[in-house]
């Protein structure tokens, strides 16, 4: 793509927000529904597989966690959800991101996003953001 391109199949999705990165875009709609869409290499959108979308498709989760804000690293992506949970997955070349939802360190691409183990329950996570290369980089504690 060289030029802007409108994004189709989007009328029945109410956005609040989008965060666009590199290869791929994220969005939340007013009900707090994670949509991803754009390159999928590396498990990037969080969709179980490494397929390209070329609109919008909500990210399945169990519990349907409801979402307030995302980021992006290069192949991956951060949320924290309206309860203050963390959620990562693509990219883990170097192990950054740490988690894979069996408690794994090991150096793999997570398909979807999985849940952070809590810290010490006393904190809230209030704020996020990553890096645009590999990492997530900033957790704003309350």
């Amino acid at each position: 793509m060289t030029s802007p391109t409108i994004i189709t199949n989007t009328s029945a999705i109410d956005f609040k927000s989008v965060t666009s990165g590199v290869y791929f875009s994220v969005g939340i709609d007013t009900g707090g529904n994670l949509y991803s869409w754009g390159y999928g290499a590396y498990g990037s959108l969080a969709q179980g597989n490494t397929t390209d979308r070329t609109s919008p498709v909500k990210i399945a989760l169990s519990g349907n966690p409801k979402f307030k804000e995302a980021a992006l690293t290069y192949y991956g992506i951060v949320a924290l959800t309206e309860t203050g949970e963390l959620w990562i997955g693509g990219y883990n070349n170097t192990g950054n991101y740490g988690f894979h939802g069996d408690g794994s360190t090991s150096v793999r691409p997570s398909l979807t996003l999985s849940k952070m183990a809590n810290f010490s329950g006393a904190e809230t996570i209030v704020d996020i953001d990553a890096d645009s290369y590999l990492y997530p980089s900033v957790l704003l504690l309350e």
